[in-house]
């Protein structure tokens, strides 16, 4: 493997702790992100400890942006909005690894590590689908072994040239 490649299409992204199977990240059609794009803040509001990013440059839709804000009750929240290309629906998947016991639940999934919990509430306009999933199976024989670690996805269909939206409120 050519841990070094850094291009587009190197090996470098097949390994699991390098390539986007193992990241925090919002994915479009199981793609990679662009490896010559560039996020970009867009909005930054310390009163209202509120960030926006601009993420289009990264995938190939026609906009993606996301945006975090803290609650005043300690919860964070990820807004992930995005407009499918014209004439093919995005199949889209939001990630979240972890090494804490997830159970799904109705509205998302609760995490338990150490004595802490930790509610994820998933919330979009678009029908959408949870999955935790064990990263063993996502590793090749070159990857190291990740014990515990697990994969939470939630993915959904947005139609072709059409507006989609999934947010997500992480409350201890």
């Amino acid at each position: 493997v050519k841990m070094w490649d850094g291009a587009q299409d190197g090996e470098r992204w097949g390994i699991f702790r390098l390539g986007p199977e193992a990241h925090n990240i919002l994915r479009f059609d199981n793609e990679r992100q662009r490896v010559a794009g560039h996020a970009t803040f867009t909005g930054f509001d310390s009163a209202a400890a509120t960030a926006t990013l601009d993420l289009t440059p990264l995938y190939p839709l026609n906009s993606v942006s996301r945006r975090i804000r803290l609650l005043p009750d300690r919860s964070a929240e990820w807004l992930d909005e995005w407009v499918a290309a014209e004439g093919k629906p995005a199949a889209v998947a939001w990630q979240w690894l972890t090494r804490a016991a997830a159970e799904p639940v109705r509205d998302g999934v609760i995490l338990r590590q150490d004595g802490e919990t930790l509610r994820l509430r998933i919330s979009s306009p678009l029908p959408w689908t949870l999955a935790v999933e064990d990263t063993a199976k996502l590793l090749r024989p070159t990857d190291a072994p990740n014990p515990g670690l697990k994969r939470i996805v939630v993915r959904l269909i947005t139609p072709p040239g059409e507006k989609g939206s999934l947010k997500v409120v992480a409350t201890p």
